[in-house]
């Protein structure tokens, strides 16, 4: 090289050489960068699944209770409709028992109330 050529080289704005030191360290660095950007990634998925897990089953369990509550409810309004049915019953022999009770409905006390 002449020194006219070296003068120019040394005084552009940008150097081009590539040195092989500086090449190797910045795929080295950039392969580490990589690699830990990935495991990283791993571990957040793998705590996403397993919050997803959780979740799940809080969910199944909700909707089994959900389930159970709303068979309880059912059985506790069969059972009110059921005693609904008997006191229904009740009072109308009651009242039946009162309607042949009453003066006008027997014939020996009927004279007796006119």
């Amino acid at each position: 090289m002449s020194e006219e050529q070296f003068q120019t080289r040394g005084r552009r704005l940008f150097d081009t050489t590539i040195n092989v030191q500086s090449a190797v360290g910045a795929f080295a660095g950039a392969a580490a960068a990589c690699a830990l950007g990935y495991f990283t990634l791993v571990s957040r998925v793998e705590k996403l699944e397993g919050k997803d897990i959780v979740h799940e089953d809080r969910m199944s369990r909700i909707e089994v209770g959900m389930r159970e509550q709303r068979s309880e409810t059912n059985q506790q309004l069969r059972e009110i409709k059921d005693g609904q049915k008997e006191q229904s019953e009740k009072i109308d022999k009651l009242r039946d028992l009162m309607i042949q009770n009453s003066p006008m409905g027997r014939q020996d006390m009927r004279r007796w109330v006119k």
